[in-house]
């Protein structure tokens, strides 16, 4: 080769070029809508999630809470993953005093321990939520006299 020649390549057309460029754009546009598309599910399952936990249709609310459970969590806004643990505690602990269920108890802990977590790095935003849930799992393990001391700190914390 010869100082400043370019090597032989071969020429693409200018037809297969903008193919190229087209082709990628269409995959890019499809990764865009169905981005989109789980945001728009995930906003609607849990919009039904919180209306049914605010009108006090607690089995239905469970039922969006599972629905939202199999939403990967990378792919949740995060405010509605807190929204999702903290109602979801509430619901589960709920229905385990009215219907029983150990998988409700359990999914009660479960919200219990990871709002405990946020507690400990932010407790002015989660310690009343935390303490709520510990309320809520006292009255579900027959500790009514903690229950009550627990859900007037949380009223307390709340307040502060």
């Amino acid at each position: 080769m010869i100082f400043g020649q370019r090597p032989n390549r071969p020429k693409m057309s200018v037809l297969s070029t903008k193919f190229t460029w087209c082709v990628s754009l269409l995959r890019f546009i499809h990764h865009i809508i169905l981005s989109v598309v789980v945001l728009i599910d995930t906003m609607l399952v849990q919009n039904d999630f919180l209306l049914s936990f605010w009108n006090r249709d607690y089995t239905a609310a469970e039922k969006y809470s599972h629905l939202a459970a199999r939403i990967p969590t990378s792919q949740m806004p995060q405010v509605l993953l807190i929204y999702h643990l903290f109602f979801g505690g509430l619901v589960a602990f709920h229905l385990y005093r009215t219907q029983g269920g150990e998988e409700r108890l359990n999914d009660g802990v479960k919200a219990l321990d990871r709002v405990a977590q946020w507690s400990e790095i932010s407790p002015s935003v989660f310690e009343s939520k935390c303490l709520l849930l510990k309320a809520e799992h006292s009255a579900s393990s027959s500790q009514h006299s903690d229950a009550e001391k627990l859900y007037l700190k949380s009223i307390e914390v709340a307040f502060d």
